[in-house]
């Protein structure tokens, strides 16, 4: 099972992908592109895997995977902003 994309904006990895060759793999600048992980948040360290690896399907993580990829890029999701 992966994650291809963010439900909440209905943004694709691919689209973000895509995109980041225009805008480059700042995070933060395809999120205010595309709107993408500023609904429940849950995908935001799913896009920074994808930015990162050049991956359109990011497995599945742990909670524990999950909060690792945030604390190491120094990300905070939505509703702790």
């Amino acid at each position: 099972m992966s994650v291809d994309r963010c439900i909440c904006r209905n943004v694709t990895f691919n689209q973000l992908l895509e995109l980041s060759k225009h805008l480059g793999c700042d995070v933060e600048k395809l999120q205010d592109a595309t709107n993408a992980g500023y609904g429940c948040g849950m995908c935001i360290p799913y896009i920074h895997v994808a930015v990162k690896t050049g991956k359109s399907r990011v497995p599945v993580m742990s909670h524990v995977q999950s909060e690792r990829v945030m604390a190491d890029a120094n990300l905070r999701r939505p509703q702790e902003q």
